[in-house]
């Protein structure tokens, strides 16, 4: 989760919520690039598409106490930017500078009587969280989709969407610019991880 020049999207603070209530570890950071230029596959075993103008990098953090609750940031982004000018941008010139942020996260990492609700208890975190803010914004339920899930679409000066897609075993949160054909990409061949 990451801040947007001070501003924490709506996901990342419902998501802010749920690790203080559940008590996070020391997060450690192992960067990892994709080695198949077309595609990604993540530390879980999730996959999908890149663009031919796209490549991935990813951080895997040990974010709790149970090492087997591993979440995953996976960045997706132009060829021609560095690793490093991708982590230091804020998530307000995503959009600008092209690029998709993909957060993935064990649905074990939240209670059990949570989990069969994950998605509403996104939805509705979030939709508190921007209400509260007083950003406009906007829900759609996603057709077609490999995963079930919701788009947010968030107004202001730097709009975003956020999309929260729920697999058997792991949770996904996109968060870019709609109009991105990397977006898209992803949305179409996203592939759940196989446990």
């Amino acid at each position: 989760m990451s801040s947007g020049g001070g501003r924490w999207s709506a996901a990342a603070a419902a998501g802010v919520a749920l690790v203080g209530i559940l008590g996070a570890a020391a997060v450690v950071l192992s960067p990892r690039k994709a080695a198949d230029p077309t595609s990604f596959v993540g530390h879980h075993g999730y996959r999908f598409r890149l663009t031919p103008r796209t490549t991935a990098e990813n951080l895997v953090t040990s974010a709790f106490r149970d090492e087997t609750k591993t979440s995953e940031v996976v960045f997706v982004h132009p060829r021609a930017m560095t690793g490093e000018e991708v982590f230091r941008t804020p998530e307000s010139s995503y959009t600008a500078r092209g690029i998709l942020r993909l957060e993935v996260n064990p649905n074990s990492a939240y209670p059990d009587k949570v989990q069969p609700r994950l998605l509403e208890a996104f939805r509705f975190a979030a939709e508190s969280t921007l209400r509260e803010r007083g950003q406009p914004f906007s829900v759609q339920e996603l057709e077609g989709a490999p995963l079930p899930g919701f788009a947010l679409e968030i107004g202001g000066p730097a709009p975003v969407t956020q999309v929260f897609l729920k697999g058997r075993s792991f949770h996904y949160l996109l968060t870019g610019d709609r109009r991105m054909m990397a977006l898209h990409e992803i949305l179409s061949s996203l592939e759940d991880a196989p446990r």
